[in-house]
């Protein structure tokens, strides 16, 4: 081999180890990094414009259970300054980049309230309950709520049957969850319209 063939082949071994190199931090990076850990939990202060009042709603993650169908999810459990002897359920469903988020253990997709596709980048688009259920990664925005100051990906959400209506625009942190949240919502003549921000928050 000469000293040109040498230069062409060592040249070559280092662009090949560069790509993957490259390809390896890529892969590493989209990873996701689930922030819904047993026993982490969330505090937002909650003020609906509509009946002209403002609470905190507390999520913490109690345990696990299962769907119906064998599925092990976790249980996010939801209670209220309102009434701190009542509690809603959501149950999360973690495949390899897709966090679902269902209002029962039954399993039925027509639940879901919620769902997250990792990577979480803009630009990046998905559906939630159907094709209905649109999702769309707008921006990366530097938000500021009572918790602190935060670097989010800005979400909005349209659905849209008949004669109900949603609209949400969210702020999220693909590391702490949800950090703020705009929803408005129709049904029937009954209307939401609630803001949601992070309080305080605790990761396990």
């Amino acid at each position: 081999m000469n000293s040109y063939t040498k230069k062409i082949f060592s040249a070559a071994l280092l662009i090949v180890g560069f790509t993957l190199l490259s390809f390896s931090g890529c892969k590493r990076n989209n990873i996701p990094n689930y922030p819904y850990n047993i026993g982490s939990k969330w505090v937002y202060s909650v003020y609906d414009s509509i009946m002209q009042r403002n609470y905190t709603e507390t999520v913490e993650i109690t345990g696990t259970t299962q769907l119906n169908n064998g599925t092990n999810v976790k249980v996010f459990k939801h209670t209220f300054s309102l009434n701190k002897d009542s509690a809603t359920y959501l149950y999360l469903m973690e495949n390899a980049d897709t966090l679902t988020f269902l209002q029962d253990i039954s399993g039925n997709y027509n639940l879901t309230d919620r769902r997250y596709v990792y990577p979480i980048i803009v630009g990046n688009q998905w559906l939630g309950v159907s094709n209905i259920d649109n999702y769309n990664v707008v921006s990366d925005e530097q938000v500021t709520v009572p918790s602190g100051n935060f670097n989010t990906f800005k979400i909005t959400r349209n659905l849209s049957v008949t004669n109900y209506y949603l609209w949400e625009t969210e702020w999220y942190s693909p590391s702490i969850g949800m950090i703020k949240l705009e929803r408005r919502e129709y049904d029937f003549g009954w209307t939401a319209n609630k803001n949601y921000q992070l309080i305080s928050y605790q990761l396990k």
